[in-house]
């Protein structure tokens, strides 16, 4: 199948939609977080809650007419207001499980630009909050040779951003998905491990879309295809993979990795799209159905994307075998297999714990940063140090929203903290 990328460019939004790249596999030295060389993956030696093989069957032992369709919402990238003026719409509480709870979503997050009172808001909304890099930077081979430590300063450095900026508990961020969908093999999964995620999901699939794939553990060898080299060769015990199933189009017959990499023509030709792709995972195994996507969709066709998606989401609210929920949210589902006639009542899919605390809006700071010099002297030396390649090129003016107080540098890789 061919992966399209549409190129585009959104003011105020990290770079890059693109699906698949072809990069070399420079840099192969190991993470310590990485063991062994891969087994087959058997019922013998994989059992949940800790263990699942990658392919189509589901969990648990159910049949497909007894799992629950779950659907994600995801979004990749910054978040402000260019683009939270859709998702609160959708996020507003219209939309709403079986039992009673309102949907939730899942944003990647990077850094430049990010609005983190709204992060922290949305959160509080129970919604997920997961990494996504610092810089999100190009071109997109820098993500695939990249080191270790360079994989350690945009993944870590990320999530210190969100535990600090966005306040979100450590043990909250538990995904991180690649820039450009472009992984960097051992040395960037062994950072995920390291740094205590419990899942990646960067990894796309079109061989494994009818039936789709399950998620699966990176526990042992797995099944699906590697479509953006160097992917992971080591065993990473307890580490989820969630694939991105492609969406292939009717209309153009493209298999397409993230959704708004499809241009519609109308707001038929996009509802369309989603139907189609969502009967495909209802109608045979019932795996989860991935809506990933970049709320910049919207913007480039506002008129046609939004409604389109709106028109979806009314339909699968009104289903009683349809859960529309967080990717950790599906995670424990696959960790403790809940069938239709039990999964009301699971835990994780409940609404009734105290939610996450925010500020008042009138309380958050608005921090300004102007020519920060002695920041760029900061993160120099870190790349001197570190012998790493990243241009420390924050010195045009930032501004960043916070609940938080604000640093005295505007926090970018290599400084995290802004201090």
């Amino acid at each position: 199948m061919e992966i399209r990328v549409e190129k585009w460019l959104v003011i105020l939004l990290c770079l890059g939609i693109c699906v698949v790249s072809v990069a070399s596999r420079a840099h192969r030295e190991q993470p310590s977080a990485g063991t062994g060389e891969l087994e087959p993956c058997t019922a013998e030696n994989c059992k949940l809650p800790d263990c699942f093989c990658s392919g189509t069957t589901p969990p648990g032992g159910l049949l497909p007419k007894d799992v629950p369709q779950i659907v994600m919402l995801t979004f990749d990238d910054n978040v402000n207001e260019q683009v939270y003026q859709f998702q609160k719409q959708i996020l507003s509480g219209q939309y709403k499980n079986p039992n009673g709870c309102p949907m939730t979503a899942t944003f990647y997050v990077c850094h430049e630009y990010t609005d983190y009172y709204t992060v922290q808001l949305l959160r509080h909304q129970r919604n997920e909050i997961a990494d996504h890099s610092i810089t999100h930077r190009t071109p997109t081979t820098w993500w695939a040779n990249a080191s270790v430590e360079e994989w350690q300063g945009e993944i870590g450095g990320m999530k210190t951003i969100l535990e600090m900026f966005g306040n979100i508990a450590a043990a909250d961020i538990k995904g991180f998905r690649a820039p450009y969908l472009q992984t960097g093999g051992d040395r960037e999964f062994g950072v995920v491990k390291e740094d205590g995620f419990e899942y990646e999901s960067s990894m796309p699939t079109c061989a494994y879309r009818d039936p789709p794939m399950f998620p699966y553990t990176l526990d042992y060898a797995r099944t699906e295809e590697c479509m953006v080299p160097p992917c992971p060769e080591l065993s990473y015990p307890g580490i989820w993979e969630v694939p991105l199933v492609g969406l292939e189009s009717e209309r153009t017959g493209v298999c397409y990795s993230m959704v708004d990499s499809f241009t519609p023509t109308s707001i038929d030709d996009a509802y369309q799209f989603l139907r189609s792709n969502f009967d495909t995972h209802y109608k045979t195994n019932r795996a989860p159905f991935g809506i990933f996507m970049h709320a910049a969709w919207f913007l480039q066709h506002p008129n046609v994307s939004f409604p389109a998606l709106g028109k979806l989401l009314q339909e699968l609210s009104a289903m009683e075998d349809v859960w529309l929920v967080s990717v950790s949210q599906m995670l424990d589902w696959m960790r403790h297999p809940q069938s239709l006639a039990t999964v009301k009542d699971f835990a994780p899919f409940q609404c009734t714990a105290p939610a996450t605390p925010v500020c008042a809006e009138s309380e958050a700071h608005n921090c300004h940063f102007t020519d920060d010099r002695s920041g760029r002297r900061l993160c120099a030396e870190y790349m001197g140090v570190h012998r790493q390649r990243m241009p420390c090129g924050v010195d045009e003016e930032h501004y960043m929203r916070t609940c938080s107080p604000c640093p005295p540098h505007y926090p970018w890789y290599g400084n995290p903290t802004g201090k």
